[in-house]
């Protein structure tokens, strides 16, 4: 039988997946962008909106852009103190990942993880 904190985590998920996502100054954030449904989630979560999301940022140093991406990235532009063992491929932002992966990519000797 679900628990109560199993239908909190399954409206999360659904606010995460529906929500509007945008950037307010350097902080990422979710939005209802009045739509009733969204709002109600908000408020039953007790959120405010728009609400401040403090994951999900691309992994460069520097960037607090949405990761919107999945791919390599020169090693040696990692966020200090990431936690991960593969670092130099990971979650980025449109931006950063067009610039490694796209028609017109960069190359870097460190780009990737390492081997």
């Amino acid at each position: 039988m679900p628990t109560i904190a199993d239908y909190r985590e399954a409206l999360e998920d659904m606010v995460f997946q529906f929500a509007y996502r945008s950037m307010k100054g350097e902080h990422r954030i979710l939005h209802a962008g009045g739509l009733s449904a969204l709002e109600h989630a908000f408020r039953t979560l007790g959120w405010t909106d728009p609400y401040i999301v403090s994951d999900f940022a691309c992994e460069i140093a520097g960037c607090e852009q949405w990761c919107s991406c999945v791919g390599p990235y020169p090693r040696s532009q990692a966020k200090p103190g990431l936690d991960r063992k593969m670092i130099g491929f990971g979650y980025l932002c449109g931006t950063h990942y067009f610039t490694w992966s796209g028609p017109a990519a960069k190359p870097a000797a460190d780009l990737g993880r390492a081997q």
